[in-house]
């Protein structure tokens, strides 16, 4: 505040008129930054400053300030009570005081607004009522992550990030990514039970429609159920998820009436971790009750019908 002096003895001021502006900003800022005074405050003290001093005056300042700090109130209003007091020059510096509190101000409530929107955000699987992961973190409901594959805000209740790709999925995109793993082995393996609707299903994981005949194993790819499973901690930290896939089994018995859909004649073709990732993603269809909503591709919700579920 010594700059406040400096330029009161450029503006022509005595020293007596200079020093009590210092004082006076001094406090003034002093108190503002103990959140003394307000806006509202730094108002009634300028309607202070112009008039007289009146009672209804002093009573609306101090209803302005903090009165658990009425000490600090009346200390200021000594101040400028003084014999002499430069109003008008205190006025002055009232202005800069009250301009950097509204833009500070201003800034916190651009940043609250920004922080409740975003509390505002729910997870979108939550809300379409599918069950939760078994080993859940963070707070549900609260978003983590965007899906990759279909863009909806997903908490770690509902969703994992695969730090091999690295991408966010939420758990009603797995399937897909899981017939997108057993497609790329399928076709890795001589085309064995890769048929076109098996494609189909598989593009539904944006990723596979990248790959082309004679392509090398993408990155993305989990080439068998466990490291599925290793990159999809919700799943393999889950005792009760594992046990129940592994006492799981595709099965269609002879005469039964159900429609198996083409995937399963594609199962039955497969190499091993192939049909290993497809059934994987029939037993995820119907673990978190996916095909009751037809949320999911119609292939993969007619084969999911074969499984016979361990849980």
């Amino acid at each position: 505040m010594a700059l406040i002096f400096f330029e009161a003895k450029n503006s022509g001021h005595d020293d007596r008129t200079a020093s009590a502006l210092l004082v006076f900003a001094s406090y003034v800022q002093g108190l503002v930054d103990k959140q003394v005074l307000g806006m509202e405050a730094l108002e009634r003290l300028g309607e202070l400053l112009d008039g007289p001093g009146t009672g209804a005056e002093t009573a609306e300042f101090r209803r302005a300030g903090d009165p658990a700090h009425l000490c600090y109130l009346e200390k200021l209003q000594s101040i400028i009570g003084q014999p002499g007091f430069p109003r008008d020059e205190a006025r002055g510096e009232l202005r800069p005081i009250a301009a950097r509190l509204r833009a500070e101000q201003v800034e916190r409530e651009q940043s609250e607004d920004k922080t409740r929107w975003l509390g505002m955000a729910d997870c979108q699987v939550c809300n379409a009522r599918v069950p939760a992961m078994g080993v859940q973190v963070g707070r549900r409901g609260s978003p983590s992550g965007c899906c990759a594959t279909c863009h909806v805000l997903a908490c770690e209740h509902h969703g994992h990030r695969d730090g091999n790709v690295p991408e966010f999925i939420c758990v009603q995109c797995d399937p897909n990514f899981a017939a997108a793993c057993a497609a790329v082995l399928a076709q890795l393996a001589g085309g064995q039970g890769l048929t076109a609707d098996l494609q189909e299903t598989a593009a539904g994981y944006p990723r596979y429609t990248d790959v082309r005949p004679g392509d090398l194993a993408p990155r993305w790819l989990a080439p068998s159920v466990a490291d599925f499973l290793a990159r999809r901690p919700g799943y393999s930290r889950s005792t009760e998820f594992v046990t129940a896939f592994e006492r799981s089994s595709v099965r269609l018995p002879p005469g039964s009436e159900v429609d198996p859909g083409p995937l399963y004649a594609s199962w039955q073709q497969m190499p091993p971790d192939a049909a290993g990732l497809l059934h994987l993603a029939a037993f995820i269809c119907v673990r978190f009750h996916l095909v009751e909503g037809h949320r999911v591709d119609p292939n993969l919700e007619r084969f999911a019908r074969t499984l016979s579920r361990g849980d």
